[in-house]
């Protein structure tokens, strides 16, 4: 079901996005004036030893009726452009290099590494935003510099004070499991300390120890499907006009109008329980400002589908309530990852 109401930006789908060379997001962000520093990350055994990039089929596959024999776009019934053909638009998708945004099999945005070396996590830290005042928090892109696929990323900053003492030590697991070699992912850490007594971070990443500490580190005993198609159709920022009724939302009566994402994705791989996306959004200068997981909804129902079986699609709404959060999305790119 479609919305009601034109939302107030349109997002490009993967076949039209794949003809743009989009280059990675970049702004400052409201990072704290600290020093970075990166801590020594821990060796990472990894599971599956395949450092292929994720492709998706050839777009000639997947949307036949949009291309003639020649491979060529079709622009009306006897009309086509071959301007951009199928293999150009894959070529697209892929990307050359680590800045590219790419369109592969369960991710899209910057920062995928074809040639990892690192041998463990890396966290980058290029693409951390962190608060400068309040209680300190931190979003940013950590990635598996491994050669194969892990069940999970765990990110450490120990936070020193200006003495060099240790004011805290927060750590989470990124909510992207089934990590694949080269892979980004987001993380948000928060700290019972004030913003401003931070004036040293160093950062650390490994595979999470499941079992281990209050059990935020834990990561599933079995991976869900990363083989989807993910497509965004439009988003619509924090306090928009437009009001949206969709079979799995409907804006307050009261006139609150949260900031929303929704898209779609279609399984390729096996049947995956409780479907997730997850979504971070970049600033204009590569930091991630929100980090945000969204249930793939029950096309019966509107609520999070209980399985998503192979071959299947449905929908997903990202609902931002926060309004900071939200603000902060509005202007900026999102990166996607399913099944997560």
């Amino acid at each position: 079901m479609r919305p009601r109401a034109t939302p107030t930006r349109l997002l490009l789908v993967p076949v039209v996005a794949a003809l743009c060379a989009v280059a990675a997001c970049g702004g400052a962000g409201d990072g704290a004036p600290v020093e970075v520093a990166g801590g020594q990350s821990a060796p990472a055994p990894s599971v599956v030893e395949d450092p292929t990039l994720p492709t998706l089929p050839p777009v000639e596959e997947r949307a036949d009726d949009l291309f003639d024999e020649q491979g060529c776009t079709q622009t009306g019934p006897d009309a086509a452009a071959c301007g951009n053909t199928g293999a150009e638009i894959d070529a697209a998708a892929a990307g050359d290099s680590t800045e590219d945004w790419r369109t592969l099999a369960g991710f899209v945005g910057p920062h995928w590494n074809e040639q990892p070396a690192a041998g463990a996590p890396v966290v980058l830290e290029q693409t951390v935003a962190i608060s400068a005042t309040g209680a300190w928090t931190a979003r940013g892109l950590v990635r598996n510099e491994t050669s194969g696929q892990l069940d999970g990323i765990e990110v450490t900053a120990q936070l020193l004070a200006a003495d060099g003492s240790v004011l805290a030590s927060p750590r989470a697991t990124s909510p992207v499991v089934a990590v694949r070699s080269g892979e980004p992912v987001p993380f948000e850490l928060t700290a019972e300390v004030p913003a401003e007594q931070v004036t040293t971070v160093q950062w650390s990443a490994a595979v999470p120890v499941p079992g281990v500490g209050d059990g935020s580190e834990s990561v599933a005993s079995t991976a869900p499907s990363r083989d989807a198609e993910l497509t965004t159709f439009w988003s619509r920022d924090h306090s928009g006009a437009d009001r949206i009724e969709l079979y799995l939302y409907r804006d307050p009566d009261d006139g609150s109008r949260p900031y929303l994402l929704f898209g779609s994705v279609l399984n390729r791989g096996a049947a995956t329980a409780s479907p997730t996306v997850v979504v971070a959004w970049l600033d204009g200068d590569g930091r991630v400002v929100a980090v945000h997981e969204a249930p793939v909804a029950d096309p019966r129902t509107g609520l999070p589908a209980e399985v998503l079986d192979s071959g299947a699609g449905s929908d997903f709404l990202v609902v931002l309530e926060d309004p900071a959060e939200g603000f902060a999305a509005g202007p900026a790119s999102p990166m996607l990852w399913g099944l997560a």
